[in-house]
């Protein structure tokens, strides 16, 4: 007795399926590598920084005032956004001054770094001698 031809046309729908499925959740993702809004020739900048605003990056560069990318708007020490003022600017954070009130924004936020162990005091020298070998232990 013959298949039916529904079938085969069954499995080939639920295969056609399964493989299209990341595809589609694929194209919902947005591309980390695409700059920012406004940071492009002819773009619009960015609409101004909410309460929770984003740090994006920090640029240093000789010869140049150092900068932060704060959601997508290019903001020096002294300038506002959002109201607040970029007062100081770390390897890690941007420090907000808001109407006398501190905001920190970090690269890295959530993450804890552990304390580095203080180094050990500097032996005097006479107690370094005191523990160095002896002329008749060298030979």
């Amino acid at each position: 007795m013959a298949r039916p031809v529904t079938a085969p046309l069954r499995r080939l729908a639920a295969l056609a399926a399964i493989l299209a499925a990341p595809l589609a959740v694929a194209q919902a993702l947005p591309d980390p590598t695409r700059p920012p809004a406004g940071w492009g020739p002819g773009e619009s900048p960015a609409i101004a920084a909410p309460a929770g605003a984003r740090l994006q990056m920090i640029v240093r560069s000789p010869g140049e005032a150092p900068w932060a990318l704060i959601d997508g708007q290019r903001v020096r020490i002294g300038e506002r956004i959002d109201g607040a003022r970029l007062i100081r600017l770390t390897d890690t954070e941007a420090v907000l001054d808001d109407s006398g009130t501190t905001r920190r924004l970090s690269l890295s936020p959530g993450l804890i770094r552990p304390v580095a162990p203080q180094a050990a005091p500097a032996v005097p020298s006479s107690a370094a001698s005191r523990n160095a070998p002896s002329q008749e232990t060298r030979r």
